[in-house]
C-alpha cells in the first residue's frame, strides 16, 4: 500500500520468507506491526510472537504461540492493547477449543470456545459477581446450567439465549423458593 514498507530479516526460499527473522510492517515512517519467529512460503508458521497495532496510537495487540498458514493454530496467548486477555487454544485464526478469557471490564470465562464464541460447557463470571457455570451455544448460557447472582440469588435448571427458560428451580434473596417451568 501508499506509504508502507515491509522488512524482513531471515533468509527466503524462491523469493519469500522462510525459517526463523523478524518481520517489520512500516506504515507512514512508523512501526505499525512486527513479527519475531518462524515463516514458511511467505506467512507466519511455526512459532512466534505477533504485534499489531489495531487502532492508530493506542498501543499494540500482542499474539505469542503457534502459527499455521498465517493463522493462530494450537497454543497461544493473546493480549489486547486495550487490557483483554486470553489464554487457550486457537484454530483457524479463532479461539477454538479450551481457553481462558479475561476482558478488562472484569468479566471472565474459563472454558470451551468454537469458532471464536463460548460454545459448550463453561464457567462465567460477571463484573457484578453474578456467575454462571453450564452449557453455552454462540456465546450464551443454552442448556443445562447453574446461575448464581451477586446478590445471593440462584438459578438451577434449563436456559435458552442467555436466559433461564424450561424447567429450573430459583431460590431469592429472601430464601423463597419456586420450582417449575
Amino acid at each position: 500500500r501508499e506509504n508502507e514498507a515491509v522488512t524482513w530479516s531471515g533468509s527466503c526460499n524462491d523469493g519469500r520468507a522462510a525459517g526463523n527473522g523478524t518481520l517489520e510492517w512500516i506504515v507512514e515512517g512508523k512501526i505499525s506491526g512486527t513479527f519475531e519467529g518462524d515463516m514458511a512460503d511467505g506467512r507466519l508458521d511455526g512459532d512466534g510472537v505477533l504485534r499489531l497495532e489495531v487502532v492508530k496510537g493506542k498501543g499494540f495487540d500482542r499474539l505469542a504461540g503457534s502459527f499455521i498458514k498465517g493463522q493462530p493454530d494450537g497454543e497461544a496467548r493473546y493480549d489486547a492493547a486495550n487490557g483483554d486477555y486470553y489464554e487457550g487454544e486457537f484454530k483457524g485464526g479463532q479461539r477454538h477449543g479450551m481457553g481462558y478469557y479475561k476482558m478488562v471490564n472484569g468479566e471472565e470465562y474459563f472454558g470451551d470456545f468454537e469458532n471464536g464464541q463460548r460454545h459448550g460447557v463453561g464457567f462465567l463470571i460477571d463484573p457484578d459477581g453474578d456467575a454462571y457455570i453450564g452449557q453455552f451455544t454462540n456465546g450464551l448460557p443454552t442448556g443445562q446450567g447453574v446461575f448464581e447472582g451477586g446478590d445471593g440469588s440462584k438459578y438451577q435448571g434449563t436456559f435458552a439465549d442467555g436466559l433461564p427458560n424450561g424447567a429450573g428451580t430459583y431460590v431469592a434473596v429472601n430464601g423463597d423458593t419456586y420450582q417449575g417451568s
